[in-house]
């Protein structure tokens, strides 16, 4: 998978089970926010994640992270780390506004199993009925979902971003709005993601719907970019800035996001807000091969085990310019989202 390394997912997954175990040290927050109900294990064991974390940051280079943890459905911890912007030695903070690339696929993939759950979508429809990109019926809505859709359909997992994008239009054919709107109107409104952005280029897509954007929420939208990290890549051995992604959104990315928020996403799930606990479920499970194989992937989130416990989770990588990952353990009631402002 593009973007991702595995050891650097197996370092994250060991930093996370640090929560399931205790352990103490201590590092300067330089902005933190912890949940007054956290326990003083708990404080010892972010007190440690918090210098894991710092050396990870420092380690790959990367100038600015902000992290948020969510136990049993509260907002437990987050923190920022580093610089948003190094020219200008703006920290980064909780509030720190990033790209976070292929994370908006979960929101995507919640929005399409509601529809599945309210018998709008049939997962086994073919793409191309949204599509001129497919021929034929071969490849079905729950084969892009899943990343099976290369090569034989359904026989093999190749991760495809670019054809996951493709289920924008099965979302806007569907709801008979645009895919800014559905995320608008379905996640960030009603959830109080207020310091989130549908897309970078919103202040323009609003000129051609003034009515649906209204005064307020542009204003806000204005304010929120203003605490848009700086992006960066490494250029030898020199961290060097970048110019900021693609300006638009799809089902596959272009939320402009803060870990708190997304932290609000992560709870609404689990309160199954938006899924039953079946169809959410469904979701987590892995997507079985052709020949009956359970693969790392299930309906839009990556599903896999790591020492004996269940790992849902998805990662967010534009090249050169932000990365970002989100991990659930359920049996633990943990998650983690982790936002950078390079492609570390």
């Amino acid at each position: 998978m593009k973007g991702l390394k595995p050891q650097r997912l197996l370092r994250l997954l060991s930093l996370l089970m640090l929560l399931v175990v205790t352990s103490q040290s201590s590092v300067q927050a330089q902005s933190r926010r912890i949940d007054r109900a956290a326990s003083p294990i708990d404080l010892k064991r972010l007190r440690r994640l918090e210098a894991q974390f710092e050396q990870l940051r420092s380690l790959l280079r990367i100038p600015g992270m902000s992290a948020a943890i969510v136990k049993d459905q509260r907002l437990l911890w987050a923190k920022g780390f580093g610089f948003a912007n190094l020219e200008k030695r703006d920290p980064a903070t909780p509030d720190t506004l990033y790209y976070i690339a292929s994370l908006t696929k979960t929101f995507a993939s919640t929005v399409l199993m509601q529809l599945v759950e309210q018998g709008k979508l049939d997962l086994d429809e073919p793409m191309s009925r949204y599509s001129n990109e497919f021929r034929g019926d071969g490849v079905k809505v729950k084969h892009v979902l899943s990343h099976t859709s290369g090569g034989e359909p359904g026989d093999s997992f190749r991760y495809d971003g670019a054809r996951f994008a493709l289920l924008t239009a099965v979302i806007e054919k569907k709801t008979g709005k645009s895919f800014r709107q559905v995320i608008t109107e379905m996640f960030l409104d009603p959830l109080n993601m207020s310091d989130s952005v549908p897309s970078q280029d919103v202040l323009t897509a609003a000129s051609e719907n003034p009515e649906f954007f209204g005064r307020d929420r542009l204003d806000r939208y204005q304010g929120t970019l203003a605490r848009y990290a700086q992006p960066y890549r490494l250029y030898g051995n020199e961290i060097v800035h970048t110019t900021y992604p693609w300006g638009g959104i799809s089902a596959a990315a272009g939320l402009l996001s803060t870990a708190p928020d997304l932290a609000r996403f992560d709870i609404a799930i689990d309160h199954h807000l938006y899924l039953t606990k079946e169809t959410q479920d469904q979701s987590w499970t892995p997507f079985v091969s052709n020949s009956g194989r359970p693969l790392v992937h299930g309906l839009g989130w990556f599903v896999q085990n790591y020492h004996g416990l269940k790992f849902i989770w998805h990662f967010g990588n534009d090249p050169d310019e932000f990365s970002g990952i989100y991990i659930k353990v359920p049996e633990k009631g943990l998650s983690l989202i982790l936002l950078a402002n390079s492609d570390a």
